[in-house]
């Protein structure tokens, strides 16, 4: 079974800023248990809402941390940008709804036509008129479209998100507290066979808010980023200790949605406000590489062939 539908929905709006490394050629890794038919391929997709890129979150995670330890078998890039909004009158309330929609849909905003918190389109669709027009669903409509007999997971703060974007997946939960989203979700890797799973924290988003903004003199969100180490640590703990791990291949995807600026405001389009980070880390990966945005298709073509 090949991933590509969530590397595409993550990466396919995505200007990565970052040049250390140029993605080597797409079949490049060996080992492990994957080409084992018997063996079931599994997703874990982790977002941390408004963390932000760059040097502010590679310094917030603890060097000795969970994080900082999936490198060595990651393809990550600290660097990136959201996708520009249609204008800049674009005023977020609690959620950033354009940037949560550009990342969840694949698509820019001139594509997906979401503008507000609403997660409706604003875009008129015609097929009869022009063939290339047509709505651009959140990614777990691409599951059930390969395979609806599939388990799948989405467990989010955000009600309106889960109700008009994330609804095809097979378990949607609106939490009200990252502690109640984390508990949710080990509770389901204990106890389901979810293939997919989606879930965002918002603690960090709350702490570069109210702490006195994107910053790493912002006390609130460096100690909201060392919980979220934990928090990922006690996901990772959850999935090895499953009874079929052995017979599981997983790919664990660790993002943020857009950034902010210094001063404590976010939904913008300057580049602080639009920065984002990504790690994927499969632990049959040989090495650790930073991805070179300037060959995104490569990248995701490494990750179809996992």
């Amino acid at each position: 079974m090949k991933w590509s539908f969530l590397a595409v929905m993550l990466l396919g709006n995505i200007s990565i800023s970052c040049t250390k490394y140029d993605t080597p050629d797409f079949v490049e890794e060996t080992g492990g248990v994957s080409g084992n038919l018997s063996v079931k391929k599994n997703v874990l997709w982790i977002n941390l809402e408004g963390a932000g890129g760059g040097d502010l979150v590679k310094n917030a995670f603890p060097d000795d941390g969970v994080v900082k330890g999936l490198l060595p078998r990651s393809r990550y890039a600290w660097n990136g940008l959201e996708s520009e909004h249609i204008d800049d009158t674009y005023t977020p309330t609690a959620e950033n709804a354009i940037a949560c929609a550009s990342m969840l849909t694949g698509n820019i905003p001139m594509r997906h036509g979401i503008a507000d918190e609403t997660y409706l389109s604003e875009v008129y669709f015609d097929p009869d008129y022009d063939e290339s027009m047509k709505a651009y669903p959140g990614f777990f409509q691409y599951i059930v479209d390969y395979d609806k007999s599939m388990k799948t997971l989405a467990v989010t703060p955000w009600k309106t998100q889960n109700q008009e974007l994330l609804e095809k997946a097979g378990t949607t939960v609106t939490t009200t507290s990252d502690e109640e989203t984390l508990n949710t979700v080990l509770q389901q890797i204990d106890n389901e066979n979810n293939r997919v799973i989606y879930l965002s924290f918002r603690d960090v988003l709350d702490a570069a808010k109210s702490g006195g903004g994107w910053k790493d003199s912002n006390t609130q969100y460096i100690n909201a980023m060392h919980k979220m180490d934990g928090y990922i640590g006690q996901l990772l703990e959850a999935i090895r200790a499953r009874p079929e791990y052995y017979y599981e291949d997983w790919l664990i995807m660790i993002t943020s949605n857009h950034g902010g600026t210094a001063d404590g405001r976010y939904g913008g389009m300057s580049l602080e406000e639009r920065n984002m980070f990504g790690i994927f880390y499969y632990e049959h990966f040989s090495k650790g590489k930073e991805m070179n945005p300037g060959l995104v298709e490569d990248v995701l073509l490494s990750l179809i062939h996992i």
